[in-house]
């Protein structure tokens, strides 16, 4: 058997080789244990981060839950108000490892306010920021329809804008005239004012779907500033919920006049021997049920507006003036006879109904204009229905109702009445009274201005917030003061040549109680910060 014999010099190598890698694990074991080191630092900052993230997040819910608990929380932020809780002030600790802040302040944009939160973990002293945008356009709605929406001449709606979570279909038909405001047309002819077909670029139109004959594709752009509309918005907030239990049970505790139509029948969803009566002054609620209270049997309306039966509600004259009261109707609709009266009450709501409203209104009201209702005329205005509005070159005064110069507003306008009121309605033991304001009103020397209204009536017929589940209104010369939103049956009104306006208010508007608002965020970026 052969052996070899290794050389001198192999030997040498080996043993350098060996102290390389001895070498190599005395300089790669610190790195390798540091690294391991670091890894764990860095996970457990992440983790802080991560931790001080989510605490931001816990006070962007929070922020959100306060703009949504009502609608006046929401005006209040977006006017700049110092909101205690949400002004950076206050530090909460109610997420266990941390704590963290609110700041809500108005803008960038119309109608939004930034909500800016800082988190903080408290074990590892970091901190993280968020600074997201939320808008609330539809708040500034004069009209929300979750259906589609048929803008016809001779309807109008004034210092809000038009929201449709559907579509808006405009058209010129009808015999009528978008910029006449008049509310008397002949064959299409406007006997006063503007007399132009033309669609007016006032107020601005938002909706879900199109927004017809302007955009009826859903492609770019959707949206255009010089015709005031935006369509196919995907950045609309979620359909409004109304507080039903709410308004029922405020209308249950309500007291109004009984009504009675233009026959003198009491009308009341067939209670008309067994009234509903409110047990606190033990008199009539303002909750109508159309299936039977107590046990009742279904309604049948009582007599119509011509005295010849029907299923409708049918109230003639009728006058109730209650702001804190509410009128919640329950398998009802509802029809206001033609005819004067005025409804003034906190809300209607017909919960699976109809209304058409057809009355003359023939209160002379006087309201407030918002002070920014102005901006609703960017586009046009009545004098010039497209253009150059409140954004061009601003001539002459009463362009729109209540217009008081470049972007001003007056501070009181009165709805425009030309018709004589009734002398008398009917009270709950149908005794008869004077109107309130009919002497005052009576002469026509004595009725405030009317530079909107040339003819027939356009006094108030109600003054409130109305949902209704369809509005469709073809008779009658009415105006609304407040707010309307519209269930999915939807709309399609002003297409008869007689006059429906409805005027925003915005203190109507903050006072709605909703489950779920209109809200909607339109944007969400992180934020380097420091705590607090």
């Amino acid at each position: 058997m052969n052996t070899r014999v290794r050389r001198p010099d192999e030997k040498g190598q080996t043993l350098v080789l060996a102290l390389m890698l001895v070498l190599i694990a005395l300089i790669m074991v610190p790195y390798l244990v540091t690294k391991v080191q670091n890894e764990g630092k860095w996970s457990v900052k992440e983790m802080s981060t991560t931790k001080a993230y989510h605490l931001a997040e816990a006070g962007q819910d929070r922020a959100i839950w306060d703009l949504v608990s009502s609608t006046m929380a929401w005006y209040n932020e977006l006017a700049g108000a110092q909101v205690a809780g949400y002004s950076g002030e206050v530090v909460y600790t109610d997420v266990s490892g941390g704590t963290y802040n609110i700041n809500i302040s108005s803008g960038p944009g119309p109608s939004q306010v930034t909500v800016f939160t800082k988190g903080h973990d408290t074990t590892s002293n970091q901190s993280r920021g968020i600074k997201a945008v939320y808008s609330g356009i539809a708040f500034q709605s004069g009209l929300i329809s979750s259906g589609l929406f048929n803008l016809n001449p001779d309807f109008y709606v004034y210092w809000g804008q038009i929201t449709s979570y559907s579509g808006i279909t405009q058209t010129t038909a009808g015999g009528g005239n978008y910029t006449a405001f008049t509310g008397c047309n002949s064959a299409g002819t406007a006997t006063g004012g503007v007399g132009s077909p033309t669609i007016p670029y006032y107020p601005y139109k938002d909706a879900a779907g199109q927004v017809s004959p302007w955009k009826t594709a859903n492609g770019p752009p959707l949206c255009d500033a010089t015709k005031n509309y935006c369509a196919f918005d995907k950045n609309l907030p979620t359909i409004p919920v109304l507080n039903f239990n709410y308004y029922r049970a405020l209308a249950q505790n309500s007291t109004i006049p009984i009504p009675y139509d233009n026959a003198g029948h009491v009308s009341d969803g067939g209670r008309s021997a067994i009234y509903a009566l409110n047990p606190q002054t033990n008199g009539p609620t303002g909750y109508f049920n159309g299936a039977g209270v107590g046990g009742y049997p279904v309604a049948s309306g009582g007599s119509n507006c011509n005295n010849s039966g029907g299923n409708d509600l049918y109230w003639g004259n009728y006058f109730v003036n209650c702001a804190t009261c509410a009128i919640f109707f329950e398998n009802d609709n509802l029809t206001v006879c033609d005819g004067p009266g005025s409804i003034i009450v906190g809300a209607m709501v017909l919960f699976s109904g109809n209304l058409h409203l057809h009355s003359n209104g023939w209160y002379a009201y006087p309201l407030q204009p918002p002070s920014n209702a102005w901006q609703q005329y960017t586009a046009g205005t009545y004098v010039n229905p497209t253009g150059p509005g409140e954004g061009g070159a601003y001539s002459g005064t009463q362009r729109y109702p209540g217009d008081g110069g470049h972007e001003t507003l007056l501070a009181n306008y009165i709805v425009p009445n030309s018709s004589n009121p009734p002398k008398n309605y009917y009270d709950i033991n149908g005794g008869a009274h004077a109107w309130p304001g009919y002497a005052a009103f009576s002469d026509v020397s004595a009725r405030p201005s009317r530079p909107f209204d040339q003819c027939k009536n356009t006094g108030l017929s109600f003054r409130g917030f109305l949902y209704v589940n369809g509005f469709n209104c073809a008779l009658g010369y009415n105006a609304i003061s407040g707010q309307v939103l519209v269930g999915p049956n939807g709309t399609n009104i002003g297409n008869g040549g007689d006059t429906h306006v409805i005027y925003f208010d915005q203190g109507i508007g903050a006072g709605v109680r909703y489950l779920y608002p209109p809200l909607s965020r339109i944007s969400w970026n992180e934020v380097s910060t420091s705590f607090p």
